[in-house]
């Protein structure tokens, strides 16, 4: 840690004093990363990720961050992404140091509140809204190229969703960000405003959007009725508080992108098998739930959203 804190102190602080920092969060174990957040007088300053083993994937990440901030061009979006400051190796690990992010990550945003209603509400719309945003503003980068999008499926096993995807000109290929889960997303608790979102590792050039936009309202799902059959039919087969504010988000996204709530239906499935190649690689429980929500969008996708129809 010493050559880390030097550095922060030598690049970060107005003076060499006054500096301290906390463990933000961790994981993956050996192939994950620590995340220090650092103050000076108390007033948070930079955040630092520190590689446990893997550099090649700070350094994606790192040129990750320069991407995606480089293809947006709108100024009010592009300061909710996260800034990537340096990466250097220090103390032996790979450091990316980023801009500290202002606001509450999801997860906090969601406990900061008494009412469940309001505080899932408020989360899932302006999260919905910045990707509506960030898909709009990086539109030129939008592929439905039938060739592309076959080079694409190719790590996929053939299915009938995805030939559906394929064949529909309404589905592109984007600019994603790849795990767009709360933890991942900051807000502002007074103005219920995206203020910034971190941890561009997964982001790529030519994804599914669909897959990001479900990846928001899987994980709140999730986080309100846990990783079980029961969260899943009170957000995408009930109808209840949660499932009708899933389902204003649902016809926001797809209005956005001109896409009809029946063609969104047939294709929901791809998100699940994103996670499920994801899920091989770190989590056994998060497998079996994506094979489980899997079978349930393909198996009862006439009953998905039936208030909508």
């Amino acid at each position: 840690m010493n050559s880390i804190i030097r550095y922060v102190k030598d690049t970060f602080a107005p003076t060499s004093s006054n500096i301290s920092y906390i463990l933000h969060s961790g994981g993956r174990y050996e192939h994950g990363f620590i995340t220090l957040l650092f103050y000076y007088d108390g007033q948070p300053i930079v955040a630092a990720k520190i590689s446990r083993g893997n550099n090649e994937l700070l350094t994606k990440e790192y040129e990750n961050l320069q991407k995606v901030r480089s293809i947006v061009t709108n100024l009010e979006l592009k300061h909710t992404i996260e800034e990537p400051l340096s990466l250097r190796n220090l103390d032996g690990h790979c450091v990316l140091f980023t801009r500290y992010v202002q606001g509450l990550s999801g997860i906090n945003y969601l406990l900061s509140f008494f009412h469940k209603k309001s505080r899932y509400s408020r989360l899932l719309h302006a999260a919905t809204k910045w990707l509506v945003d960030f898909l709009n503003n990086t539109s030129k980068y939008h592929i439905n190229m039938k060739s592309q999008k076959a080079e694409f499926l190719k790590i996929y096993d053939k299915q009938p969703h995805f030939d559906y995807w394929l064949e529909n000109e309404t589905f592109f290929l984007a600019p994603v960000h790849g795990d767009l889960t709360l933890s991942n997303i900051f807000i502002d608790k007074r103005t219920s405003k995206i203020t910034g979102v971190i941890d561009f590792e997964t982001f790529a050039m030519k994804g599914n959007p669909i897959a990001d936009f479900m990846c928001i309202i899987t994980n709140a799902g999730n986080r309100l009725f846990g990783v079980n059959q029961d969260m899943i039919n009170r957000t995408f087969f009930a109808d209840n508080s949660f499932s009708r504010e899933v389902g204003k988000c649902v016809k926001f996204f797809a209005r956005s992108l001109n896409i009809e709530i029946e063609e969104l239906i047939q294709v929901l499935p791809t998100y699940s098998d994103r996670e499920i190649i994801k899920s091989k690689k770190w989590s056994m429980k998060n497998l079996s739930f994506h094979k489980l929500l899997k079978k349930n969008l393909v198996g009862r996708k006439d009953k998905i959203f039936f208030w909508l129809r």
